[in-house]
């Protein structure tokens, strides 16, 4: 059994993701669901073979516990691959991405998204949980920026997911381990070679929250993302991560850059056969930029509130104008809804 194989397998299931392990049928993610194929079993030799495929090497991953790589297949795809040990055994985890990097109407975002490509600088956030479509969002901004503007776009990511071909833009992708050896290293060299745009694939620790910031201050556009849902909270992760006395310092560097918070949730469509994006939407404003910086995040959701009609909505608004176009069922709405009582406010409006 070749590796391929099961990429081609998984391409025309739709899988989001292949589980594979030794000894166990493969798994696939297909609509949010974990399925097993039972067509497909994996011995030790396939495990072996497959590594010798992905030209991974089983003695770093015996040393190392782990190994994130990435293999692209013509006319197939990209995946982004976690090597891992499960009770000594060799386990795989794949993300299956496309060729083809989406635009805003094929992941289902408002056009005011747009706007936030067109900045010259600041900081602008992607946040949600883990397989909500935040690289696929950035790899769409990056896309238009690509085909409508004249910049050099630095992404710096581990692995490279979406590969970005030069258009009207010049794009440098770095992957760590391949080009450079850690995030903070990458985002400090990256301010060096004439970006006009970093993107930094996870904004995961002090160091590079830090330096992403900076480099938003010195008039370069950074996007990044977090795992996080919602702007208050990401604001509240961001300032949380620095020590009590640097808080009200952050808090003011914070309100000087942030430019626009997007948060994703994924979702199972009513039909059962397919996923579509929920989103929030936060555009800094005068208003939220006093909230950051006097430290009454709790705030934001009102303002959000108040300025839907400069493309602003919450998680909830977006949630219910699925449920009003017959996408989503009562299930999803109420397992995810924050605020109950907007079904009986809102139910009938449209909300961007």
């Amino acid at each position: 059994m070749e590796i391929k194989e099961i990429f081609k397998y998984s391409v025309q299931k739709s899988a989001s993701d292949i589980h594979i392990r030794e000894d166990e049928f493969l798994y696939l993610r297909i609509n949010n669901q974990l399925k097993k194929i039972e067509d497909y079993y994996i011995s030790k030799e396939n495990i072996e073979n497959i590594l010798i495929d992905l030209n991974i090497d089983l003695e770093y991953i015996n040393i190392n516990k782990f190994i994130d790589t990435s293999k692209s297949i013509k006319n197939l795809g990209n995946f982004r691959i976690n090597c891992y040990l499960e009770k000594g055994n060799i386990s795989i985890a794949i993300r299956v991405l496309p060729f083809k990097i989406p635009s805003f109407k094929d992941l289902n975002l408002p056009p005011i998204i747009s706007d936030f490509a067109k900045l010259k600088n600041g900081l602008f956030l992607v946040t949600g949980p883990t397989g909500s479509g935040k690289s696929s969002v950035i790899a769409s901004m990056v896309d238009y920026i690509n085909r409508n503007y004249n910049k050099h776009i630095i992404t710096i990511e581990e692995p490279i997911e979406y590969i970005h071909n030069n258009i009207n833009s010049f794009i440098t992708q770095k992957e760590i381990g391949k080009d450079e050896l850690n995030f903070k290293n990458a985002l400090k060299s990256s301010l060096r070679q004439d970006p006009d745009i970093i993107v930094l694939g996870e904004m995961r620790d002090l160091e590079t929250i830090e330096i992403a910031i900076e480099a938003a201050e010195t008039g370069h556009l950074v996007f990044s993302t977090l795992h996080t849902l919602g702007a208050n909270k990401t604001i509240d992760r961001i300032v949380s991560s620095f020590n009590t006395i640097n808080a009200n310092q952050i808090r003011n560097q914070l309100s000087n850059v942030l430019e626009g918070v997007v948060s994703l949730l994924l979702l199972p469509c009513k039909d059962g056969n397919s996923r579509v994006l929920a989103t929030e939407i936060m555009i800094v404003n005068d208003s939220i930029r006093n909230l950051i910086r006097n430290n009454e995040i709790h705030q934001i959701n009102n303002e959000i509130q108040t300025n839907r009609s400069k493309g602003m909505h919450l998680m909830d608004y977006s949630l219910l104008s699925l449920y009003n176009k017959n996408m989503i069922s009562d299930e999803v709405l109420n397992t995810f809804l924050q605020d109950k009582n907007l079904i009986n406010n809102y139910l009938n409006t449209n909300y961007y």
